[in-house]
C-alpha cells in the first residue's frame, strides 16, 4: 500500500479530533512517535491522558506515529509490518534516513506543538520508537530550552534504555514503571512552577544537571478506581482496524519467566475487577457505536481464571456484542468447557505465550501456571471450541537442546490444522537487567554479553546467537512450507546479514564479519553504523583472538561471499 506522498499538503496534526481547546495552552502534550503499532489508537495516551483530565488538567495527546504512516510513501511502505519493523526502528541509521527524508513533517510536528504552549512534554516508549522520539525532543528543545521533556514507558525503565536516556541532555527526566500517578504529580509540580523533587517514579536532572533518583513508585493496588481511558483524542477510521480498541484487564503476570522485562516494568500482578471490565468495554461502546472488537494488552488474561469467567459470564448475562481477544498462557485450567464459554462470550483468539512445545523446559524457564498442562489437549480443544489461536515461539533459551528444537517443530507439524497463528520471535531470546537470565546467570549456565544481551551463549558453547538463528529460520521454513498462518512469513531473518556480521564483529572475528557487513551494505548503501564497522574489519585483520568460545556453527552470507573459516568450527550449511 502507498498513501499520500509528503509534498501533498496535509493539515498538521490532521489525526487528531481532541477538542479546540486541549490546543490552547495544554497542561501537558502527550506523544506517541513512530514506529509503533498502526491497528489501534495508543492505549498508554489514552490512559494517561483519562487520568489527568480526571484530575483537572487540559491534555494533549496526539499520535504523530499514525500521521506518518498515513503520509509513508512508496520507498517506506512496509517499515511498519511486523516483520520490517523489527529491524528497521531499533536501526538509529534507518530512523536518521528516515528523518532527513521526512524532515518538513518532522519540523511541522515541532513548529505546531511549540505553538501549543505547553509546559510539559511527554513521550510514551518503546524499543522501536526511541530513536525517533529522541529526534522530537531535540528539536523542542532545541527551540525552547525551558520546556520540560519526560520519557516514560517500558523502554525508559532502568532495566531498558532509562541511562541511554538520561544522557540525553534535552530530556529532564524519565517515568519508571506504571504512570498514572506519576503523570499527575508532573503536572501539579510543573503548573506550580516547582521541581520534580520527592515524586515517586521519577529520576530527574536538577538545575546543574545532577541525576537524582527519586526511587520507586508503588504500584496502584485498585485498578478498578481508575477512569477508563479517553479515546476522544484519535480519529479511528486513520488506524488499520477502526473498530477495534485496545483495553486491559489486569496489569503483570504471576510467571517468573527469567528472560520477561514485563514483569519488571509492573511489579506486581493485579487485575480490574470483572464488571468494571465490561463496564468499560460498554461505555466505548456508546461513545463509538462502531467499536464491536476488544484487544485486550494484558500480558495475560487468564492469570486469574476466577476473574476470566467472572468476565465471559458478566459478557453473557449483559448481551453485549462483542468479540475479543488477549495474550494467554499455557495452563492446564483451560478446560474444553472454558473455551467454549469464553467463544460464547466473544472470544475469537487466545496467543498463548507457549515459548517451547516441551513441558520441563516451559518449568526450568519460569512458567509456572504451566505446571501439569497437556500442551496437545489445549491446543486441539481450544480448536474445537472455535477459538482462532496465535502460539508464540522462542528459540535457545537456556536449557534448550537440539531435541527441544525439534519437539517444536513437530508441534508444528502435528497442530498445523489447529494453530491459528504461529508468532516466532526474531529477537530469539534475551535479557535484559533486572530479569533472572541477566541478573543470576550462573544459575542457568548462562555467559552474558558485556555489552548487548542477544550476544549470551551457554557455558559449553552449544547455545549462541548463530544456534538460536538457526532454529528460528527452521522454524519460519517449515511454516512456510507448510502454509501455516505466520507474522514472519519469511525462510530467513530480513536482517541477517547485518546481525551475523555484528555477532562475529562482537567476536573479534572480523574476517568473518567482513563478507556479512559487505553483503548488508550491497543492499542497504544508507547505514552509516555498519559501514563503519566494515571499514573497522579492515583495518583490524586478520583474526584477534578471543576469549569466549567459538561459534557453534557457520551460516553463509545471503550473497555469495567466500570467507575464511576458522578451524576450531563446523563448516558452513
Amino acid at each position: 500500500m502507498s498513501s499520500a506522498p509528503l509534498n501533498k499538503t496535509a493539515p498538521v496534526f490532521f489525526s487528531s479530533r481532541s477538542a479546540q481547546s486541549n490546543f490552547a495552552a495544554p497542561d501537558a502534550v502527550l506523544i506517541q512517535a513512530p514506529g509503533w503499532g498502526v491497528e489501534t489508537p495508543p492505549l498508554s495516551l489514552a490512559s494517561l491522558s483519562s487520568f489527568g483530565r480526571a484530575n483537572g488538567y487540559r491534555i494533549l495527546a496526539l499520535d504523530l506515529n499514525i500521521e506518518h504512516h498515513t503520509l509513508r510513501t512508496e520507498k517506506y511502505a512496509h517499515i511498519w509490518d511486523i516483520d520490517q519493523s523489527q529491524w528497521f526502528w531499533n536501526n538509529i541509521s534507518c530512523v536518521n534516513e528516515y528523518f532527513q527524508n521526512h524532515r518538513a513533517l518532522f519540523e511541522k510536528h515541532v513548529e505546531a506543538i511549540l505553538a501549543t504552549d505547553a509546559p510539559l512534554i511527554c513521550f510514551s516508549v518503546y524499543a522501536s520508537c526511541l530513536e525517533s522520539s529522541f529526534i522530537y525532543a531535540r528539536l523542542l528543545k532545541a527551540r525552547r530550552p525551558e520546556l520540560k521533556i519526560v520519557f516514560g514507558g517500558p523502554h525508559a525503565s532502568l532495566n531498558m534504555a532509562g541511562d541511554y536516556i538520561l544522557c540525553q541532555t534535552y530530556v529532564d527526566a524519565i517515568a519508571l514503571g506504571e504512570g498514572e500517578f506519576i503523570f499527575c504529580d508532573l503536572l501539579k509540580r510543573n503548573v506550580d512552577r516547582a521541581s520534580f523533587a520527592d515524586i515517586p517514579g521519577i529520576i530527574w536532572k536538577d538545575e546543574t544537571g545532577n541525576i537524582i533518583n527519586n526511587g520507586k513508585a508503588e504500584p496502584i493496588r485498585e485498578l478498578s478506581k481508575l477512569p477508563f481511558a479517553d479515546f476522544s483524542d484519535f480519529k479511528l477510521d486513520l488506524y488499520k482496524e477502526p473498530n477495534r480498541l485496545p483495553l486491559m484487564s489486569s496489569r503483570g503476570c504471576p510467571n517468573q519467566c527469567i528472560y520477561c522485562s514485563e514483569k519488571v516494568f509492573w511489579d506486581t500482578y493485579r487485575g480490574y475487577g470483572a464488571k468494571r471490565i465490561v463496564d468499560e468495554i460498554e461505555y466505548q461502546r456508546n461513545l463509538n457505536p462502531a467499536f464491536y472488537h476488544v484487544d485486550f494488552q494484558d500480558s495475560l488474561v487468564n492469570g486469574s481464571i476466577k476473574r476470566l469467567e467472572q468476565f465471559a459470564d458478566e459478557l453473557i448475562a449483559r448481551k453485549i456484542q462483542v468479540t475479543w481477544a488477549g495474550q494467554a498462557v499455557i495452563r492446564k485450567e483451560m478446560t474444553l468447557e472454558l473455551f467454549k464459554k469464553l467463544k460464547q462470550s466473544g472470544c475469537v483468539c487466545l496467543a498463548y505465550g507457549l515459548e517451547t512445545s516441551t513441558t520441563s523446559l516451559m518449568m526450568s524457564i519460569g512458567k509456572i501456571l504451566s505446571k501439569g498442562t497437556e500442551i496437545d489437549r489445549l491446543v486441539s480443544e481450544a480448536r474445537e471450541a472455535g477459538l482462532d489461536c496465535s502460539y508464540n515461539f522462542m528459540f535457545g533459551m537456556p536449557g534448550e537442546t537440539d531435541d527441544d528444537a525439534r519437539a517444536s517443530l513437530d508441534f508444528l507439524r502435528r497442530h498445523r490444522d489447529n494453530v491459528g497463528v504461529v508468532n516466532p520471535s526474531a529477537a530469539f531470546c534475551g535479557f535484559t537487567p533486572g530479569t533472572p537470565g541477566y541478573d543470576e546467570p550462573e544459575n542457568f549456565g548462562i555467559i552474558p554479553s558485556p555489552t548487548r544481551d542477544q550476544y549470551w551463549q551457554t557455558l559449553d558453547g552449544t547455545n549462541n546467537l548463530l544456534v538460536r538463528l538457526r532454529r528460528f529460520e527452521d522454524f519460519c521454513k517449515l511454516s512456510v512450507e507448510l502454509g501455516v498462518r505466520t507474522t514472519y512469513p519469511h525462510a530467513k531473518l530480513l536482517d541477517r546479514d547485518r546481525l551475523i556480521g555484528n555477532y562475529y564483529h562482537h567476536m573479534k572475528q572480523y574476517d568473518l564479519a567482513r563478507p556479512y557487513f559487505e553483503a548488508w551494505i550491497g543492499k542497504n548503501p544508507d547505514d552509516e553504523e555498519i559501514k563503519y564497522k566494515l571499514q573497522d574489519c579492515l583495518l583490524k585483520m586478520p583474526d584477534t583472538e578471543i576469549s569466549i568460545h567459538p561459534p557453534h556453527a557457520i551460516l553463509a552470507p545471503q550473497v555469495g561471499h567466500e570467507h575464511r573459516v576458522n578451524q576450531r568450527e563446523p563448516p558452513p550449511d
